[in-house]
């Protein structure tokens, strides 16, 4: 289990680290922007998740203290990459991102180091 505030600094870690090289300079200045607000809002639209979308709590991804399961998130999103290939997100002003299972695991392992640190 991960606090939502080390799953948020771990994902933004993952983008500025993994995914903002791979953008073009004005790309990248937008992002970077966009991640300096975002970081800040981030754990409260993790927090709302699970009151706003009943299939969320339903699968136990949080405990009563909010925490994420992010081995079980983890596990889950393997076995979808294995069966279905990459996920791709259409990001407005940048375009399509596709997120391999080793992209995944690259993730898991910035946010478990953050959990780690603190």
């Amino acid at each position: 289990m991960v606090s939502i505030e080390q799953f948020s600094a771990g994902a933004l870690k993952f983008i500025e680290i993994e995914m903002l090289p791979a953008l073009k300079v004005s790309q990248r200045w937008v992002v970077g922007a966009l991640l300096g607000v975002a970081q800040w809002r981030i754990p409260e639209i993790i927090r709302e998740l699970p009151v706003k979308y009943p299939l969320i709590a339903a699968l136990g991804l949080f405990d009563a203290a909010g925490n994420i399961d992010l081995d079980a998130a983890r596990g889950a999103v393997k076995i979808a990459c294995q069966k279905h290939g990459a996920a791709e997100f259409s990001v407005p002003l940048i375009g399509t991102f596709s997120l391999s299972e080793t992209n995944f695991d690259a993730l898991y392992e910035s946010i478990m180091a953050e959990a780690k640190m603190k």
